[in-house]
């Protein structure tokens, strides 16, 4: 069996009313002035391309084929609902990896298949019993599936989530949500890097905002952390960055999250993290014993700093994305040490959830007065 589609091949279904009375579609691979009918019954169509070769999934007589554009190498797949049909659909590539939905005894689910008859499994009943979840609108956003599926809620209620699957029962889950809940149907999935743009009817802080464009960052990211600074050995304080930047998802919430501080290299017991008070006045950074604000608004308490303990923020309800750039900003270092080795400066961030970002690591060379 051919293992990959044949340069320009491509594969398309079509009617054919002379060879298909019953219109049911017919399966068909074309190259330049060559027509060639492979399977009848056919539609939903989705290719999976994984180590630089492409296979074709799709469903026919109610079943899973794939195809490498040959007659030789089109083949049923696996029978997934026995003398039923499963009607498999919405295909999905996230990786080499084929996400699609079918209908069994517990309606229409999540699957997956790494091409393979044993390899074709069910991802989780998402929906309790008989209820079909039927996930929709399945992207693939930086190598994590997405798509929105019903969801049975505690008063057996049936709820719209936009859900997220790395292929196992415990990884299939909704995507948190914060300040910004949304409701309705969401639709319209799209996946621009890591980032997805759903609309759904949007709240906030009990506000109905009506029908509205929302997105969704799995991670939240420091940015435009600088490699390197240069400090002199007992010298005075310093902002350890100015543009340093954060972004996260507009469902993100930072409540009971932490950012932390750190010498990760030759750490002196005279090295030391502060943070610089402001004031209270419009986007500026206040810290009055542990207690740190922005705006005047209290954002969290501090602690440590001093040699090997960290300095540590801890958020409250008030922590926002906005809040936390200008105090990243805002985070003073100095070493009344006379040694010269290098430090490395490390700060990492993590939300409610307990998810931390990857930590952003800058160099201080230090040299002598």
């Amino acid at each position: 069996m051919a293992s990959s589609l044949p340069p320009k091949t491509k594969l398309f279904s079509a009617q054919d009313p002379l060879t298909d009375p019953n219109l049911k579609g017919l399966l068909y691979s074309a190259v330049p002035f060559t027509f060639r009918r492979l399977q009848a019954a056919t539609s939903l169509l989705g290719v999976v391309e994984k180590f630089g070769n492409q296979t074709l999934y799709f469903s026919s007589a109610g079943e899973l084929w794939k195809s490498d554009g040959t007659a030789a190498g089109t083949d049923r797949l696996i029978d997934i609902n026995g003398s039923q049909s499963s009607f498999p659909a919405d295909f999905a590539n996230v990786n080499g990896t084929l996400y699609f939905t079918a209908v069994t005894s517990f309606g229409r689910e999540l699957w997956t298949s790494n091409g393979t008859e044993l390899g074709t499994k069910f991802v989780k009943d998402i929906a309790d019993g008989a209820w079909s979840s039927s996930p929709k609108n399945l992207v693939n956003a930086n190598g994590k599936l997405y798509f929105t599926a019903l969801t049975i809620g505690p008063n057996s209620e049936a709820i719209y989530r936009v859900m997220t699957s790395d292929g196992t029962p415990a990884g299939t889950k909704p995507i948190p949500t914060s300040s910004v809940k949304y409701s309705g149907t969401p639709a319209r999935l799209t996946a621009v890097d890591d980032i997805i743009y759903f609309t759904a009817f949007a709240e906030k802080n009990g506000k109905h905002l009506g029908h509205e464009l929302l997105t969704y960052r799995p991670d939240t990211v420091i940015g435009s952390f600088k490699d390197t600074v240069n400090f002199v050995a007992g010298g005075p304080n310093f902002l350890i960055d100015t543009d340093a930047t954060v972004t996260a998802s507009s469902f993100t919430s930072f409540n009971g999250g932490s950012i932390t501080f750190r010498t990760t290299m030759n750490t002196q017991l005279e090295d030391r993290f502060t943070i610089r008070n402001q004031g209270t006045g419009a986007g500026q950074i206040g810290a009055v014993g542990a207690e740190v604000s922005y705006g005047g608004v209290v954002i969290g308490a501090s602690s440590g700093g001093t040699g090997t303990a960290p300095l540590a923020i801890t958020f409250n309800a008030n922590a926002t994305t906005a809040a936390i750039q200008a105090l990243i900003r805002n985070i003073l270092w100095r070493s009344a040490s006379s040694s010269t080795l290098i430090r490395t400066l490390s700060v990492s961030l993590s939300d409610g959830l307990g998810n931390t970002s990857l930590a952003q690591n800058k160099k201080v060379i230090v040299s002598a007065p």
